[in-house]
């Protein structure tokens, strides 16, 4: 709420795997900014927003997410 607030309109909360191996279930959030460029933030994990693109393919694996409204079913379920 507080990053729509301040204008990430894009703003989403994620659940997921943060490593593909874990067997437990991870939330994070997640936005896009003006530029397309995707972030993280993991507060449990991390201290401050991280590039998307700066982790490899094994970590934040989305598999549900929701951005206040719209609930959204990616297809890292099915991988």
């Amino acid at each position: 709420a507080k990053l729509k607030e301040n204008g990430y309109t894009s703003a989403r909360i994620v659940v997921g795997k943060y490593k593909r191996m874990e067997r437990r279930y991870h939330v994070w959030v997640s936005f896009t900014d003006e530029n397309g460029e995707t972030f993280v933030l993991d507060p449990t994990i991390q201290r401050r927003f991280w590039k998307q693109g700066d982790f490899s393919d094994g970590f934040y694996i989305p598999y549900y997410s929701f951005d206040g409204q719209n609930r959204y079913c990616h297809k890292g379920l099915t991988s």
